[in-house]
């Protein structure tokens, strides 16, 4: 739920041109600015695996969660 509108607060911040009716920053189209989300979305998710090989693989159980504390 907080991923969908996190979303929305980006794509708008990137489509927007400044002092609009909506603030924002870059003024992008909104194929362009729903293209940019939607790779940092893919991104999030497919960066998962690989920390998830490292931590299983290489740190352990116990290194992972204090890393990840920090």
């Amino acid at each position: 739920m907080c991923v969908m509108w996190l979303t929305g607060i980006i794509e708008n911040y990137l489509q927007n041109e400044p002092g609009g009716a909506v603030p924002g920053v870059l003024g992008l189209r909104q194929a362009a600015a729903s293209n940019i989300v939607n790779a940092l979305i893919i991104g999030s998710y497919f960066s998962a695996v690989p920390a998830a090989v490292i931590a299983d693989s290489w740190l352990g159980r116990y290194k992972t969660m204090i890393y990840s504390a920090m």
